[in-house]
């Protein structure tokens, strides 16, 4: 008799966890159906608001290449994540990777401050940057 009492009381808690666990991966498979797309909406809206900013910016802002002709004073600085420069004259740039080993930063783009004069003749790879009476020469 009291066997079969601790094995109806063993099937009793057994029905009970095996409902418990059913209910959580219910619970959990509703937030998994409902989570996962709306994660993925999410990430494709970002990716499309990206591409978006960034053809923007690549119709805006070229790169500036050995041909660029640069010069003028620095008016605007966008750090996203590359660096944009608007200077004076109107003219909008990317930076390219223009650096000097011996100025801190040693990188143009991180160097640049607003109403830095800068120059670069086409047909070279140095940037000059002048501010303050001293001149600082970038390579690419």
């Amino acid at each position: 008799m009291k066997l079969i009492n601790i094995i109806n009381l063993d099937d009793k808690i057994l029905t009970k966890r095996l409902n418990i666990i059913k209910k959580v991966l219910i619970i959990y498979s509703i937030c998994a159906i409902v989570i996962v797309p709306l994660l993925v909406i999410y990430f494709w809206i970002d990716y499309k608001q990206y591409e978006k900013k960034n053809a923007y910016i690549r119709a805006n802002y070229p790169l500036t290449t050995t041909v660029t002709r640069l010069t003028g004073v620095v008016s605007k600085i966008i750090e996203d994540p590359f660096i944009h420069i608007e200077i004076s004259n109107g003219g909008k740039y990317i930076l390219g990777s223009y650096m000097n080993e011996k100025e801190m930063p040693f990188i143009a783009a991180k160097f640049i401050m607003l109403g830095d004069s800068i120059y670069k003749e086409a047909g070279s790879d140095t940037l000059f940057v002048y501010r303050d009476t001293i001149e600082y020469f970038f390579i690419d």
